[in-house]
């Protein structure tokens, strides 16, 4: 089993927890950009697919794998995680450590879903960085707790808008899963090989 810091654990865990826990409530107003109204369709199937208390683990596993396909490209997310190593893998690794990597996401927070009680998530603004790259900002408002900052980086990608990194309170989710992937790579003798395994159990 994977031993990551408990700072990142912990943030993305929330994360997670809370997308299967809020309800988007930014109307679609005709100035909503595309990056944003996929930021709130995302949060939105979230609740319709997940959050039922009559799906199977099974079934929301599955809801989950969909959402991911749908809204995040998670080829370039496991990519940067791998970072320098991904050209040291062979192609055979590669293909291995993105299914591995992708079962480790919704095997880990599909049934966080399961909770839902009305927390509001408000896109609240964008901002372009580049050709391709576009901040979404928005916040989570917990009934009993401050408001939590979340930015999502959504990428355009021929004609498709996907997520590829969530930035929490200002701190990269990617980054620092790429920093727990390499630490742990390098305890492996800087073998990929180690990563697979250890993504395996």
């Amino acid at each position: 089993m994977i031993i990551y810091a408990k700072n990142f654990h912990y943030k993305l865990l929330f994360v997670f927890l809370f997308l299967g826990l809020i309800l988007p409530t930014m109307a679609y107003a005709k100035d909503v950009s595309p990056q944003e109204k996929i930021v709130m369709s995302m949060g939105g199937e979230a609740i319709e697919k997940l959050a039922s208390k009559k799906l199977s683990d099974k079934q929301r596993e599955a809801h989950m794998r969909k959402l991911l396909d749908r809204y995040f490209d998670m080829t370039a997310i496991g990519r940067f995680a791998l970072g320098r190593n991904w050209r040291k893998a062979s192609k055979v690794q590669q293909k291995q450590y993105l299914k591995l990597f992708k079962d480790m996401v919704v095997r880990t927070y599909a049934h966080k879903f399961k909770d839902y009680s009305g927390e509001q998530f408000e896109v609240t603004g964008s901002k372009i960085l580049n050709k391709r790259d576009t901040i979404v900002n928005s916040r989570i408002i917990p009934k009993d707790a401050p408001k939590l900052s979340i930015d999502w980086r959504v990428r355009k990608k021929a004609n498709e808008y996907k997520i590829i990194d969530i930035i929490i309170e200002g701190v990269s989710m990617s980054v620092t899963q790429r920093s727990e992937f390499a630490s742990i790579i390098q305890q492996g003798g800087g073998n990929v090989e180690f990563l697979i395994a250890e993504l395996n159990r």
